[in-house]
């Protein structure tokens, strides 16, 4: 794994400790669902450079899936 990929994942692994860590909250759930939009990105974002593609400057995670969709098995 390239090192901008571990980077990502990285990343992605403390939104989505926030997100847990804030469920039972129920005033916060638009950060939970902020770090859980977050995770996803940046997993896709890690998917993208691990695979040597172009990595766009976007937050959509529409357009995001729309890449790596070829990639990963759902």
């Amino acid at each position: 794994m390239k090192a901008i990929t571990q980077e990502w994942l990285n990343f992605a692994k403390t939104d989505i400790i926030v997100a847990k860590n804030s469920l039972s909250d129920e005033y916060i759930t638009n950060a939970v669902a902020f770090h859980s939009q977050q995770t996803v990105e940046k997993c896709f974002k890690a998917t993208i450079e691990e695979n040597d593609l172009r990595l766009k400057r976007i937050h959509n995670l529409i357009k995001l899936y729309q890449i790596v969709e070829p990639l990963i098995d759902f």
